[in-house]
């Protein structure tokens, strides 16, 4: 992860965001993994689990680009672009 330590608050705090979000999704892969071997959830509910990871793993790198470039620029642009493209991954979960 970047730096923060120039960063605006909001930044920083996205910033963290960004890491926590990284560490619940392992998370919860590994228990959804866990949970459809021993037939806890459906094939189905786990397929949907799976479209939204995937579509998780796509967004999560642009979110942290998107980051980085705003804290390097100070850009409010490039800030608001930041906090869209972090959200996205959350607004589409299935």
């Amino acid at each position: 992860m970047l730096s923060c330590a120039h960063a605006p608050d909001p930044l920083v705090t996205s910033g963290q965001s960004l890491h926590l979000a990284a560490d619940e999704f392992v998370t919860t892969a590994r228990l959804m993994d866990s949970l459809v071997t021993s037939h806890a959830v459906t094939w189905s509910q786990y397929e949907a689990w799976r479209a939204f990871g995937t579509r998780w793993q796509l967004a999560y790198p642009l979110a942290v680009d998107a980051w980085g470039i705003a804290v390097r620029t100070a850009d409010v642009a490039a800030q608001q672009s930041a906090a869209a493209t972090i959200s996205a991954p959350a607004a589409h979960q299935a």
